[in-house]
């Protein structure tokens, strides 16, 4: 293997807080795939080398990386009296927004939903 190959050759990425990441094979790809296993900021960098192998300055992004949303627990009455209202209710999760939708003839009787 020359040198040019040698320094591009598949590498694994080791990032704290990533599960996975594959360096380009042969030096030419535009993107990487990454899976990350933790929350906040994660630096990604890559630097651009020409045939002469001279490099340019890193240029580094922050990711920030935010929980999976999940799908919520609705705890309500299994049974409801027309004319009158009842509260549905969840747990909040940190960082999570919830839009409430109800199906016709229900309504919405609280700001939250609308």
């Amino acid at each position: 293997m020359d040198a040019t190959n040698e320094r591009f050759a598949t590498a694994p990425i080791a990032v704290p807080g990533v599960v996975a990441g594959q360096l380009s094979t042969d030096g030419l790809t535009n993107f990487i795939k990454v899976a990350f296993t933790a929350l906040g900021n994660v630096a990604v960098s890559c630097t651009e080398t020409n045939g002469a192998l001279d490099s340019s300055a890193t240029s580094t992004v922050s990711v920030n990386v935010v929980a999976q949303p999940g799908i919520p627990t609705i705890t309500a009455p299994a049974f409801a009296t027309t004319g009158l209202t009842w509260t549905a209710s969840l747990s909040v999760k940190a960082g999570m927004t919830y839009r409430w939708t109800v199906q016709q003839p229900g309504s919405l009787t609280s700001a939250n939903g609308a």
